[in-house]
């Protein structure tokens, strides 16, 4: 494979779960199946909703039980996500809503490294998967790969997996044959395809565009408007059939896995807040977006700032969360202090 060695930087895996049930093991079998058992310069963040009430550590222990059998503690960030007005122990609305901007960001706040991959819950990862993600950090690109949604997973300790093949087509996601690579190992695209929680960066790249946009409480629109906003600043964006990971369809829905509101309604130029504006929903207008001739290539930054704060040990999570008494729900247009 082009460009690939074995000397290869220090690399953070960010694991991002809201659902009781991760089924992290999973992820854990395969990635170690990729490593060939070698966990060298590998670091791990679990970013995770049902931390934030453990208050009997039964959370924690429960998956340190199982990456302490291919971890130490010292390479593992176990963490709820940043603190959120639509989500979790200190939201402000009344309903707590599916987010999934803010996990994302605190992955990228809490990383260590120069190179990040991010990876959704319930996920195995096939055969390949890091090579691409090594590659990416290799030459300093954004990487994407696809994933498919099916039924029946299992995984053995050695990351081996089986699947309900009949599932396969109807849950595989749409870039898959939207491209045709032949022998290629990748294919540049835009930052349209950036979607889905198959991804890899430069951590810098994800810091000068401020992360995912928190004002997404539903699902869609912050995944293709990150990508559009780091195509502003590189064209280095690939995406490879290579990189794929299967999704449990089964324990997606299940009731211990659906305490959250999905809403699926996206950003409009007219709900969004003023200092959000020009970020769509619609895949053309946001295509528009990426073709246009802006002034303001992205949001300004806060991540960085927070990370300063973080690593002085001088962040406030109550002076943080006063901030959001002056946002607006742009579902419906209410003061999250009204509701």
């Amino acid at each position: 494979m082009e460009n690939m060695n074995t000397n290869i930087q220090p690399l953070t895996i960010a694991y991002l779960t809201c659902r009781k049930e991760p089924k992290i093991e999973w992820f854990f079998y395969s990635l170690n199946r990729e490593l060939k058992g070698n966990w060298n310069n590998i670091n791990i963040i679990i970013v995770d909703y049902w931390i934030q009430f453990d208050d009997d550590n039964e959370r924690k222990q429960q998956l340190k039980n199982i990456y302490n059998h291919f971890i130490s503690d010292e390479k593992v960030i176990h963490i709820s996500p940043k603190p959120a007005p639509l989500q979790g122990k200190y939201k402000i609305s009344k309903e707590d809503y599916f987010c999934a901007s803010n996990a994302r960001n605190t992955a990228f706040i809490y990383c260590k490294t120069d190179y990040i991959t991010c990876i959704d819950d319930l996920t195995v990862i096939k055969e390949g998967w890091l090579e691409v993600v090594r590659w990416g950090q290799l030459n300093n690109y954004i990487v994407c790969g696809s994933y498919a949604k099916v039924k029946k997973i299992n995984v053995d300790e050695n990351g081996n997996y089986t699947f309900d093949k009949t599932s396969l087509e109807s849950g595989l996601d749409s870039r898959f044959n939207h491209v045709s690579i032949n022998n290629n190992f990748s294919t540049k695209v835009s930052g349209s395809w950036l979607y889905g929680c198959s991804f890899a960066l430069p951590l810098s790249l994800a810091l000068a565009v401020d992360g995912f946009d928190e004002a997404c409480n539903g699902i869609g629109a912050e995944d293709y408007d990150f990508g559009i906003r780091l195509n502003r600043i590189t064209t280095e964006i690939y995406y490879s059939k290579q990189m794929f990971s299967y999704e449990d369809e089964d324990l997606h829905f299940t009731k211990d896995n659906t305490k959250f509101i999905r809403n699926s309604k996206l950003l409009t130029e007219n709900t969004t807040m003023k200092s959000k504006i020009g970020i769509m929903s619609d895949h053309a207008l946001l295509q528009n977006v990426l073709n246009s001739n802006s002034s303001q290539p992205y949001i300004p930054s806060n991540l960085n700032s927070i990370r300063n704060l973080i690593q002085n040990n001088t962040f406030n999570i109550s002076e943080y969360i006063k901030d959001f008494q002056n946002l607006k729900d742009w579902v419906d247009g209410t003061l999250y202090s009204d509701m």
